[in-house]
């Protein structure tokens, strides 16, 4: 596969343009083969290894893990301005998995009948068809029945309710493993680890074929509970930013107003999240160690990031569900050694849609036209975008209206909508100006002043990317 260096100092792998249409097309039937398990350039695919956090901001969080910093910050490109498309674990994933914003792939919430997802159009089955071998660690959709095995998997070792069955995801967790439902009372991110660790041994017998490996371990999601050698561990201090419990939120909707969160519960969920995190870390790190001993980390595409954000109380939330920046906002890192720049920073709006299309360019497979995602591959420096949809759906017991937002470099505009999806209204609106106010504690549509409310333009681009769809999606 062709490698160039852009503009900006970043190498970057091309887009392949002048694949012949019976080499596609045999990929797309599942015709690949160990025989042909190299790209048309004669350069070897790519392992692929995507590793997701739950619940972990984009600020804060990483100064606990100076492994992964290692491996993906100072051997990798870090993408500094990235979102989760819908800041909520199942919708969030489902993206991960299908390069399609959530309004495409269906799974709008973490109740959604899983059945409503294109099992067809996901990373998985493309690497599939493509000769890939994949395998699963960690969590998967939340709704998904643990009984059924998950599709275009030939390994896994899956949970999907990770507060199920009387857990509190951290201990006394059932995974689905190859098909047989196992209880585990052990801490669960040592059994994400361990699982994945066992499959790249799996791969390396087959060494004939690149592979995929998805690891999700339930950490920092809370409770939020720290493993015994962590318990007590030290954690950086904190300072807050001006949006800690916003003084005056007369200008936010109705559920800011009305959010009653506890500033000490908070402090104390931070300090646990944290704690969790360090045995991530040393998941990333096992995992990198198990590459290097198996000659394979030179040739692996890895990709570190969170499904959504989390507030630690700025304004006077807790959680995610929200268009706030500390709810959306999510850390990702690649890291391709002589792809990707050692060290890069890639300021681009990059978002949870953009990971399957980066793997596919990555591993040369080709997506059928009726499968095309929204997302673009972050390997190719040619694009940028000038704004990102970001969307919500209400949920049960959940204050939270449904809403959707564009968000720029220096700005977002914000819709909230009734539940009545036949004659959907708006009931509020939010308006920031990122540059001058970045901590979102003015909503320019509150005060009196018509000068500095959003151009019409911003109202019908909304609506517009609310349905796009493919190309026509920012």
């Amino acid at each position: 596969m062709p490698v160039t260096r852009s503009s900006r100092g970043r190498i970057f792998v091309l887009p392949l343009v002048a694949l012949a249409v019976s080499a596609a097309a045999a990929e797309i039937s599942g015709a690949s083969t160990p025989s042909n398990a190299r790209s048309q350039t004669g350069t070897e695919r790519p392992n692929i290894l995507v590793i997701v956090t739950d619940d972990q901001r984009a600020t804060g969080t990483l100064g606990v893990m100076p492994k992964t910093r290692r491996f993906f910050h100072r051997n990798g490109t870090r993408f500094k301005n990235s979102f989760a498309s819908t800041p909520l674990c199942c919708p969030s994933r489902g993206s991960i998995f299908s390069g399609r914003y959530a309004h495409n792939h269906g799974l709008v919430r973490a109740s959604t009948d899983p059945s409503a997802f294109d099992q067809g159009a996901t990373i998985q089955a493309h690497l599939s068809a493509a000769g890939y071998l994949a395998a699963i660690s960690g969590k998967y959709l939340n709704s998904w029945d643990q009984s059924t095995n998950p599709p275009h998997f030939n390994r896994w070792s899956y949970f999907s309710r990770g507060l199920g069955n009387g857990s509190n995801g951290y201990y006394n967790l059932v995974f689905n493993v190859d098909g047989v439902q196992k209880p585990v009372e052990r801490y669960s991110t040592h059994f994400v680890r361990d699982r994945a660790l066992r499959y790249l041994s799996w791969f390396e017998r087959r060494d004939d074929r690149p592979w995929f490996l998805y690891v999700a371990p339930f950490a920092p999601h809370g409770p939020a509970i720290p493993e015994k050698k962590y318990s007590r561990a030290t954690v950086p201090s904190w300072r807050s930013s001006p949006a800690f419990f916003e003084e005056d939120v007369s200008d936010k909707p109705r559920y800011v107003q009305e959010a009653q969160v506890s500033r000490r519960e908070i402090k104390k969920l931070r300090v646990r999240q944290l704690r969790s995190l360090k045995s991530v870390d040393d998941l990333v790190g096992d995992l990198f160690a198990k590459l290097s001993r198996l000659g394979e980390k030179g040739n692996t595409l890895a990709i570190f990031m969170s499904d959504n954000g989390f507030l630690w109380g700025e304004h006077g939330r807790s959680a995610k569900s929200v268009p706030y920046s500390s709810s959306v906002a999510i850390p990702m890192a690649v890291r391709w050694p002589g792809h990707v720049e050692r060290g890069g920073i890639d300021a681009r709006l990059a978002s949870n849609i953009d990971i399957a299309p980066t793997v596919l360019h990555a591993a040369d497979a080709t997506v059928p036209q009726e499968t095309q995602m929204d997302g673009r591959s972050m390997l190719d420096s040619s694009w940028t975008r000038d704004r990102i949809l970001l969307e919500f759906w209400e949920r049960e017991g959940d204050p939270v209206p449904r809403w959707a937002s564009i968000r720029g470099s220096d700005y977002q505009y914000v819709e909230y909508y009734t539940d009545d999806t036949d004659r959907e209204t708006v009931i509020e609106r939010e308006y920031y100006d990122l540059t001058s106010d970045p901590w979102q504690l003015e909503n320019l549509l509150a005060d009196d002043e018509n000068g500095n409310d959003p151009p019409h333009w911003m109202v019908e681009q909304l609506s517009a990317d609310r349905r796009c769809s493919s190309s026509s999606c920012p």
